[in-house]
């Protein structure tokens, strides 16, 4: 069972703040802070780029820099990426079928909502996989997501983000870079690295779309 403490912890840093802050506001030394944190990481409550992102990168206190400096070389640090790549793809690729369902029906939606072009890409792939999944829209990618939703735009104007909803063109460009870093995260042995602003760009997606 948490203790209090820890508990309130939890609720600043949930809040925004940083160990740092956290620290100050509850008059405790910023170790415990971070004990506190690393106990809920180690329970699977809190991921490890959920304390590197509450940190400021140019916070002024070492503690915090030599923690910066020690997560980035964490090899579950890169993995949070892995994860964050993989609810994006799963939560937008259902949004779109919701959206597209309510809009067309059950039966339409994908004949009438998804380009041309796409579904006979996608009846392709899905005619080569060898685990066939009987489910054209699951061999759609980023792009493909970009481009259904540019041709719909009438449909989901009105559902989007607000800095999207009226700047579609920014909407593909995003989802091009959010396709070309999951290409470099999915495939490692091409050895491309992605970047620690990659790594900011696709969190602020998630969090802008699905938080």
């Amino acid at each position: 069972m948490r203790k209090k403490k820890q508990i309130r912890i939890i609720e600043l840093f949930n809040l925004g703040k940083s160990p740092y802050d956290i620290a100050q506001e509850l008059n405790v030394a910023t170790t415990s802070v971070l004990r506190s944190l690393q106990e809920e990481i180690g329970k699977g409550e809190l991921l490890l780029s959920d304390l590197f992102f509450s940190i400021p990168q140019n916070s002024e206190y070492q503690e915090e820099q030599e923690l910066l400096s020690y997560i980035k070389e964490n090899i579950d640090f890169r993995g949070d990426m892995y994860k964050y790549i993989v609810d994006i793809e799963l939560s937008l690729h259902e949004y779109i079928r919701k959206i597209l369902i309510d809009h067309f029906g059950e039966d339409d939606w994908f004949k009438k909502g998804i380009p041309k072009n796409i579904q006979k890409k996608c009846y392709q792939v899905m005619n080569d996989d060898e685990y066939e999944i009987e489910d054209p829209f699951c061999y759609t990618v980023f792009i493909d997501l970009g481009e259904i939703i540019s041709k719909n735009s009438n449909i989901f104007n009105s559902r989007l983000p607000n800095y999207y909803s009226t700047n579609i063109k920014k909407l593909k460009l995003d989802i091009k870079r959010l396709n070309d870093i999951r290409n470099i995260v999915m495939h490692p042995i091409k050895r491309k690295n992605w970047e620690l602003d990659d790594f900011y760009f696709v969190r602020e997606f998630q969090q802008n779309w699905f938080a």
